[in-house]
């Protein structure tokens, strides 16, 4: 089963583009189907093209591989990417907050995240920045 962007889709469910450099969708019975998302960056995609998407199903009994299976944590504690101000950090490392330009800061563990007043952005949450390198001077 395939549908091409603009058109209805026949049927929920994951869809495979025929474009490359993008990934699958859950596209919902009735609607248009979207433009294929490109051009991954590392934090969002930059581009949509018009594409052919192909529905994909899983074949009853079959069972597929986890390749991701050894990262996950068995056993230890799972630290959050994100904590409100006020809040005692969860975990050593480097920190950015949304609500003021600049914040990236390193935070022992325990050490209470600072709340921002007055921001326009609302409420502080603190977020795990997935660069854990220190800064350099350019």
């Amino acid at each position: 089963m395939q549908v091409g962007t603009g058109d209805s889709v026949p049927e929920s469910g994951i869809y495979l583009p025929e474009v490359s450099d993008a990934a699958a969708q859950f596209l919902i019975g009735g609607h248009r189907a979207c433009p294929a998302k490109t051009g991954f960056n590392g934090q969002q995609y930059m581009s949509k093209v018009p594409t052919i998407w192909k529905r994909v199903r899983r074949i009853e009994g079959e069972t597929v591989a986890d390749g991701l299976a050894d990262l996950l944590m068995t056993g230890s504690k799972v630290v959050p990417i994100r904590a409100q101000g006020g809040l005692p950090c969860p975990k050593e490392g480097w920190w950015f907050t949304p609500s003021q330009a600049h914040s990236r800061r390193y935070f022992c563990e325990g050490e209470v995240f600072p709340t921002i007043e007055g921001s326009a952005y609302g409420s502080t949450f603190w977020q795990w920045d997935r660069d854990q390198d220190e800064p350099r001077l350019r």
